[in-house]
């Protein structure tokens, strides 16, 4: 039977199988060509390519064999922040909305969106430590490195408390209700405890790896040798996304 809906929102990493092309991508080539393609959406200005490359990279990721209920459900975290800019822009000048904010806000949207379908293609086509320790072998800084793991590994921690908290208000026949003094007073307590538990959490971290000669570096394995085949699928993409560069510039 397949996940619901709810259970996909719940889910931090996706089910990708080693025969995916997206899994099988190198993850060094795989993170410089999606932070390159990027950077050519966020210079994409017309709406009708910006409609296109969304649905496209959204073809590419459900080819990777990753569900449309997963990326759905991680587009949807998105919406609540895209509608408190979208919101104030279209309405800056009260209910007379003009066609420049309004094809502004669509822009601004779309753009997000890929980006996030992007971030996805980049970070979760992949086991987590695999795109790490791809990062780790980029030559990059140790302490950017460091940081970017760590990072990571707290927002998983945070992720996974939040459950356990939302299990333990449900074993205890807690009803939310949103202006009710009860529900905020729970809310209140249980944000308190989940400040006071992740600062806990980090001290007892950082003391392990002091006493265990942490000096910044995080030790990784060799990473996985870039083939022809990294190569073809880094070119394809890139190629794809300045085609439609060039489209704009010359038909729109």
């Amino acid at each position: 039977m397949g996940s619901s809906f709810i259970e996909e929102i719940k889910r931090f990493e996706p089910t990708v199988t080693k025969q995916s092309w997206g899994r099988k991508w190198e993850p060094r080539t795989k993170t410089v060509t999606c932070l390159i393609s990027t950077f050519i959406v966020i210079s994409l200005e017309e709406p009708l390519l910006l409609f296109f490359t969304f649905f496209m990279l959204l073809f590419a990721i459900l080819t990777m064999g990753i569900g449309l209920k997963y990326v759905f459900s991680k587009l949807l975290i998105l919406i609540p922040f895209l509608t408190l800019m979208s919101v104030p822009i279209l309405f800056a000048q009260g209910f007379n909305i003009d066609s420049d904010r309004l094809l502004f806000v669509i822009q601004l949207n779309l753009k997000a969106l890929s980006s996030v379908l992007l971030m996805i293609i980049m970070l979760l086509t992949q086991p987590m430590a695999q795109f790490l320790n791809g990062v780790a072998n980029m030559r990059l800084p140790s302490a950017i490195v460091a940081i970017l793991i760590m990072s990571l590994h707290y927002t998983r921690i945070l992720y996974i408390t939040l459950l356990s908290y939302q299990k333990a208000l449900i074993s205890r026949l807690f009803k939310p209700s949103s202006f009710h003094k009860q529900s905020l007073k729970v809310y209140s307590g249980v944000m308190a405890g989940l400040v006071l538990r992740s600062y806990i959490q980090s001290e007892r971290a950082s003391q392990a790896m002091v006493a265990r000669g942490f000096d910044g570096t995080i030790p990784t394995s060799a990473p996985k040798p870039i083939s022809k085949y990294d190569v073809f699928l880094s070119t394809i993409f890139t190629s794809f996304m300045i085609l439609l560069i060039i489209i704009e510039k010359w038909w729109f």
